[in-house]
Order: C-alpha cells, then structure tokens, then sequence
C-alpha cells in the first residue's frame, strides 16, 4: 500500500513539474524542472509496473522505452533551444 501510495504522488509530481515546458515565440522552453518531471513520470511508470518489467512483458517494456524516449526529446529538445 506505501508503495503505491509513493507511486501516485511521484507520477503526480512528475505532471507537474512536466507543465514547466513551454512553447514560447516559436521556441521550446523548459527548466530543470520539465527534466526533473520527466524522469519522475517514467519512475513513477516504473515503479507502478515492477512486477511485469521484471518479467520481460512487451507492452510494458515497450510502454517504457516510448515514455523514456519522449522525455529524453524533450530533454534534447531543451538543449537545442538553449545553443540557437
């Protein structure tokens, strides 16, 4: 129960701290908080799935790799908007 309970509010923090990425005057924009809360929200995925990640199951592994994909385009994203 204490783990899920640290699951939702880590998921809950991570959407949070994700609402930090912007779009602003045609630029990506985001501190280290939208990467902060990116991390946090696959944790939180992580965390909630253990049992079947541990178990090799696709969808979850899969669900995985496209979460932690989207946040490190993000991340990228970030550092190009930072040298242009």
């Amino acid at each position: 129960m204490k783990r899920k309970i640290i699951t939702v509010v880590t998921g809950l923090v991570g959407i949070i701290l994700m609402m930090s990425f912007t779009i602003q005057q045609e630029h990506f924009h985001s501190g280290i908080y939208g990467v902060l809360g990116s991390i946090l929200l696959v944790g939180a995925y992580v965390s909630a799935h253990y049992e079947a990640w541990r178990e090799h199951d696709r969808r979850v592994r899969h669900v995985t790799i496209t979460l932690a994909v989207l946040c490190v385009l993000l991340v990228a994203l970030n550092l190009v908007e930072q040298f242009i």
